[in-house]
């Protein structure tokens, strides 16, 4: 009988094999067949020498029952008898029991009559392990009977009180403040794993017998492809559940850190010493994990709406109509498409948040589905939408419930939308023991622990009575969700998190001061954590100089804040007493130091932005202080002024280096690509031309890109330092290597003066082909000279009717004059381009003379003309 001495090696050659089967559920089913075929065998060696027939039947029971073995699961068994005698009973069950003992299985068995079997079902556990029974071997008479007499008779009052306790465990996931996505997830027991699919079959098969997860489609709330995805997770989770089994020799469903190289490499995702072949795990996982939530929620959502009615209400002050359930939860509509205005689409979606924070309601999966759905139209124009911007400011300003409105927004895919920063972090784990949750997840956990502050209900007391006193909270808010954006990237993440707060608070319309504080939070937010733990914080040279950085006890306090909530959201644990009593302690005595020199009528002195960066090239790129002082006397030569502001230090040392290397001998123009969430920024270095400007956007609209952000600096050599934002043809910041290759040597041509832009756009027949003329009328044309938007700048806002070259054409004329260009937004939405440019004369003053300002609209209007004056000219509309 071979079959019975090769059960370990069977496994061992099965497993080998699955290897290369991409289906957990077919292993676990090739798993199951073994076990199976094994107690068959077993079984009839028992039928030749004992009389057994129709008095006894082998019943495969909980995973086993459900065919979902791993290499090393239980085998549960029942044996069900018809009043066998204890001696018959006890040849079978030790012959069947003791051969999987010494084959290395766990076994669980129960003996009972079917009468038996009715008095064990107080037991939730075996309750739901009876649901998985199937037919192995033995008397069919007795399984029918099994089937007809107790498992289509269980009490109604039972399932009902069974599938109640189920439903409940399901809704926790829902309600659950604690995030979902966690660093060393468990594949069973936690939120979203397997034991909670299994509820919801386990629930429907007790009320509709459905023979398998696909039998769920039956449910009218659920698609075929919802049932699906369900379906791909739970496969998903069986294998690499039977890889965890395989890799560690023994059961557990702990997918822990150091068990994650191995079981990437087992799954084919690539070398377990490439960190990318982890996160290609985890990332699966966690999108799979995702789904099950969802449908968690469309399920439950189902259960609540059964048999309920709903509410129609409509809300006129944003022109939508919506249904409301219990008075709490928000859903589509019965009639009609919800979002059937086009036009009015991006309007549409940021309402139905602000309704919820409004009236505090929440929004049914039903709704959040519909959401996550209509999100895959949302194009560039969503991005730089004042009005999505504007209402998106107003939640974060209103701040009631802005953490859980933030999340919501998460799920429906809009957050991610809308600002791309973070949505780059969705999903991003950080391979940390001491993060415990992906970057996403724990950026908003902070928002809803800062919603319980807002709400004046924080379990810490003084922590509550410090936040009472904040001001600017939605720049807090908006410091929290993009805090830990720049771990996307190697380096420091504090200095690359504030460059994209600052691109953030630009776009979406903060003041300079609040973008100040924006960028200030999210570069500094580590340094109270940092000095408490690494610092003699009883040191008063120490207390003086992080007082000069804070400045004032408005920044020491929201930083003080965001430290503790952000310490306590990292994971369970993490902010202990010793840590909460260090914090407060270099709160206390920098409030103290602030205080007096306040009380002292002497201000503070402030820690300026060159000394930060000379701190941080000091004691963070450990230069020597020759270096330093060669890079602050160059940094201090740069125009104009804002340059330190906006770049941070590990950017400005970049730039020297390139300039230094200019100095001796380099050849420029030097051309260099680094993307971005929501763009690609393209840094030009070269020597000032006085049309720089509009030969770079006219190179990049040769190549049928967007540009969405010009930004230009010089020193006194003429060293010019341009950054460019640019998107593809799409919105999308991901552009091709290929792409930026074609766009590096086209700009180096054209700069070097070997081609022109006008040879370039006209040899690109596919892209002008392809652009549509925007019919005259259309749009409200305007140029205006606003000066009193900036204390320093001029700021051009131009909305023309939108053109093949037309940011190059009216760069062209713009720098036609003898002004200084520094800055340039621009936003083209589907017919019109609205661009705004930052100037000043050439001796650095706002441009006033109204003769000046009239004669540079005649000719920035003739910009527009020039291309309805070419329609002649077949490729070149200029």
């Amino acid at each position: 009988m071979p079959i019975l001495l090769d059960l370990k090696t069977r496994f061992q050659r099965t497993m080998e094999s699955g290897k290369k089967v991409n289906s957990g559920r077919l292993i676990c089913r090739q798993l199951t067949y073994i076990i199976d075929a094994t107690l068959i065998s077993l079984y009839s060696e028992i039928e030749k020498t004992v009389d057994i027939k129709e008095k006894i039947c082998i019943i495969p029971i909980g995973g086993y029952g459900r065919m979902e073995i791993a290499p090393f699961s239980d085998i549960d068994i029942l044996y069900l008898h018809d009043g066998l005698d204890q001696k018959t009973l006890e040849i079978v069950i030790s012959k069947l029991n003791y051969f999987l003992y010494d084959s290395g299985k766990e076994v669980g068995h129960s003996c009972r009559t079917i009468e038996e079997c009715a008095s064990y079902l107080d037991n939730p556990h075996s309750f739901n392990a009876y649901l998985d029974s199937r037919y192995l071997i033995g008397s069919r008479n007795l399984y029918g009977k099994y089937v007809a007499e107790f498992l289509s008779q269980l009490p109604k009052d039972l399932v009902e009180h069974y599938n109640n306790d189920k439903l409940e465990e399901l809704q926790k996931i829902i309600d659950s403040d604690k995030p979902l996505l966690l660093t060393e997830p468990n594949l069973k027991t936690d939120p979203c794993g397997l034991r909670d699919i299994q509820r919801i079959y386990w629930l429907e098969k007790s009320v509709n017998n459905i023979p398998s997860l696909s039998g769920l489609g039956i449910i009218p709330a659920f698609c075929k492809g919802e049932v699906q995805q369900l379906e791909s997770a739970y496969d998903f989770y069986l294998k690499v559940r039977v890889a965890l089994h395989t890799l560690q020799g023994k059961k557990g469903d702990r997918l822990a850190l150091t068990l994650q190289p191995e079981v990437a490499e087992y799954l084919n995702y690539g070398s377990k010493s490439d960190i990318s072949s982890i996160d290609k795990l985890m990332n699966e996982l966690y999108k799979k994990q995702k789904d099950i939530y969802f449908f968690i929620g469309t399920y439950l959502d189902y259960k609540k709406s059964f048999n309920k009615s709903q509410v129609s209400r409509y809300f006129p002050d944003v022109q939508l109509s919506l249904e409301i359930l219990e008075e709490k939860y928000l859903y589509p509509p019965k009639m009609g498409n919800l979002f059937s205005r086009p036009e009015m689409l991006y309007m549409d979606i940021m309402n139905i948040f602000l309704l919820c924070q409004e009236h505090n309601l929440e929004l049914s999966f039903t709704l959040i589905n519909e959401l996550r759905f209509v999100s895959y139209f949302l194009d560039k124009d969503f991005i730089n939408s004042k009005a999505s911007s504007e209402i998106f400011l107003t939640i974060l300003k209103r701040k009631k419930r802005a953490g859980k409105i933030l999340t919501i927004m998460h799920h429906c895919n809009v957050l991610g939308k809308l600002i791309p920063e973070f949505g780059a972090c969705t999903f991003f784990p950080l391979f940390s023991y001491h993060h415990q949750y992906t970057v996403d997840e724990h950026s908003l956990y902070i928002l809803r622990e800062l919603d319980k502050l807002i709400e004046g209900n924080y379990e810490d007391k003084e922590i509550q009575s410090e936040f009472n006193k904040c001001e600017n909270v939605h720049i807090l808010i908006l410091s929290i969700l993009i805090h830990d954006a720049g771990k996307v990237k190697e380096g420091d993440h504090c200095q690359y998190g504030a460059e994209l707060a600052y691109s953030i608070g630009e776009r979406i319309g903060l003041t300079d001061a609040e973008n100040e504080l924006f960028y200030f939070l999210v570069e500094r937010h580590i340094d109270m954590s940092e000095l408490s733990t690494k610092r003699d914080i009883s040191d008063p040279k120490l207390i003086k100089d992080f007082a000069n950085q804070m400045n004032n006890e408005h920044k020491l306090r929201l930083l003080y804040v965001f430290t503790i909530i952000d310490t306590k959201s990292v994971g369970p644990g993490i902010l202990t007493n010793w840590k909460k009593a260090i914090l407060k302690t270099l709160f206390t005595n920098t409030l103290e130091f602030l205080q007096k020199e306040q009380n002292h009528s002497k201000p503070t002195p402030t820690l300026s932005n060159l000394d930060f960066l000379r701190h941080c090239l000091l004691h963070k790129e450990y230069l020597p202080k020759k270096e330093v002082d060669e890079i602050t006397s160059y940094t201090l030569h740069v125009i104009p002024s804002n340059y330190l502001g906006y770049s941070t230090p590990r950017r400005i040392l970049h730039h020297y280096r390139i300039y230094k290397s200019f100095l001796e001998g380099s050849t420029i123009p030097v051309i260099e690509f680094e993307s971005e969430p929501a763009y690609t920024i393209m840094s030009v270095y070269d020597l000032y031309k006085k049309y720089i400007l509009s030969d770079i956007s006219g190179t990049v609209s040769s190549e049928g890109l967007n540009l969405i952000g010009l930004r230009s600096f010089r020193n006194k050599n003429g060293f010019v330092i341009n950054q460019v934002q640019i998107t593809d043809s799409f919105g999308s910041g991901k552009i091709t290597k290929d792409k930026k290759e074609r766009l590096k040597e086209k700009l180096t041509q054209v700069l070097l003066k070997q081609t022109t832009v006008e040879e370039l756009i006209s040899t690109n027949l596919t892209w002008n082909y392809s652009f549509k003329k925007i019919p005259d009328g259309m749009v409200e044309e305007l140029i205006e000279f606003n000066n009193d938007a900036l204390p320093e700048y001029t700021v051009i806002e131009i909305r023309l009717p939108d053109s093949l070259g037309l940011l190059y054409r009216i760069l062209n004329q713009i720098l036609s004059f003898d002004i200084q260009l520094d800055y340039v937004r621009v936003f083209t939405s589907a017919d019109f381009a609205y661009d705004s440019f930052y100037v000043k004369s050439h001796d650095g003053k706002k441009i006033l003379d109204t003769k000046l300002q009239e004669e540079m609209k005649k000719k920035i209007m003739g910009a527009k003309q020039l291309q309805i004056q070419s329609e002649s000219v077949p490729y070149l509309q200029f």
